[in-house]
């Protein structure tokens, strides 16, 4: 029941972009941006275990975006990207961990799945040069593929090592992922013909990314790129 009321919202929030956004009659397309960048992701999960506690893992990211103005302060943001998500997890032999006396010293875990996301973001200019901007929307993604790394460790030397899609461990990744994404953005005018963008924003997953497993995306991301004036 919680996981369809927060789908029933995120729709809400995608109608409240989309109607927004066919209510700006008598405005062109302001413009299109294009903008790749780096990612930390990792996920939430309700493992008790202290020992398995996944942290941030790099990635990439890249998005095409075109920003259509709704009023003199308000802006939307519909776009299409690529982005990295994942987390690794180490977990290294101590009093602390519940490693059997037989095991590995060392067991680490490394996770990536490659997302086709689909942003509509509200976008908020706070001043009249509208140079800075806040952004806040949902984010649907499609998983495209799936790989886990695993590596263990025995008396400072690797023991084992090995490295499959999601599927083959019997670990099911879910195909759809949705996520709230809000952050701030700059877009700097270099000339007429275009002008450079940066945007600074954090991805909270919505819904369970593997199944029959509480695991939630959590990432932050920041990207770069340059943004066209496509009318007035």
């Amino acid at each position: 029941m919680l996981a369809k009321t927060k789908f029933f919202i995120v729709l809400v929030l995608f109608s409240v972009v989309s109607v927004a956004t066919h209510a700006q009659t008598g405005y062109l397309t302001k413009s299109v941006s294009i903008q790749v960048g780096l990612s930390l992701s990792k996920i939430t999960t309700d493992r008790v275990d202290p020992s398995y506690n996944p942290s941030y893992r790099g990635g990439f990211n890249t998005r095409v975006s075109i920003s259509l103005p709704i009023s003199d302060r308000m802006g939307a943001q519909l776009g299409l990207g690529w982005m990295q998500r994942g987390y690794s997890v180490d977990i290294v032999r101590s009093a602390e961990t519940l490693l059997p006396e037989n095991s590995p010293d060392g067991i680490y875990i490394r996770s990536r799945v490659d997302y086709l996301s689909i942003p509509a973001l509200l976008q908020f200019y706070p001043t009249s040069s509208n140079v800075i901007h806040v952004l806040a929307g949902p984010v649907l993604s499609f998983a495209l593929g799936c790989s886990l790394e695993l590596e263990t460790e025995l008396h400072g030397f690797v023991a084992e090592r090995y490295s499959s899609d999601c599927t083959d461990g019997g670990t099911e990744i879910e195909t759809v992922d949705i996520s709230i994404m809000t952050g701030v953005g700059v877009n700097i005018p270099v000339s007429s013909e275009f002008s450079v963008s940066l945007d600074a924003v954090y991805d909270l997953g919505m819904i369970d990314t593997t199944t029959g497993i509480e695991s939630k995306n959590r990432g932050f991301a920041i990207t770069a790129g340059v943004s066209l004036p496509l009318g007035k």
